[in-house]
């Protein structure tokens, strides 16, 4: 009887461990702490089935404790505010550029479909005619 006691008390600790892995990810601390660990790039900007990744070849971002973001080159520098939150227990990362182009069109409250410490996979459920956006940034 103490073994299956044992063997029980050490299958649920393994749970709480594993959910617990699982809520950090997918928290804004866990997005944050991703985010602000280096330097990114655009892999992918995907914008209702048109791929335009290359405006933003060049550019690395660099993002400050869920405040500022830079985008930057060897002859630009653009500033940006980033923010992530929950919203109905979703995650989302908000960016903001203003109107400079072509970084505004970064400008969305977009959902985080994956994270990792190399790669932050974003989406935009367009309403309407618009279709989806996608955004990828890799780690440098």
């Amino acid at each position: 009887m103490k073994r299956v006691f044992t063997i029980l008390v050490f299958f649920i600790a393994l749970i709480f461990t594993f959910s617990s892995c699982s809520k950090i990810r997918n928290s804004t601390d866990g997005l944050n702490a991703n985010a602000t660990r280096g330097k990114w790039k655009i892999t992918l900007f995907d914008e209702s089935n048109k791929v335009k990744t290359d405006l933003f070849d060049g550019y690395v971002f660099e993002f400050v404790s869920n405040t500022a973001v830079m985008a930057s080159s060897s002859s630009y520098s653009y500033n940006g505010i980033w923010s992530s939150e929950l919203d109905d227990s979703e995650l989302k990362m908000t960016l903001d550029f203003g109107t400079t182009s072509p970084f505004d069109k970064l400008n969305d409250d977009w959902h985080v479909e994956s994270q990792s410490n190399i790669t932050i996979v974003l989406k935009d459920e367009s309403g309407g005619a618009g279709g989806d956006h996608h955004l990828t940034f890799e780690k440098l």
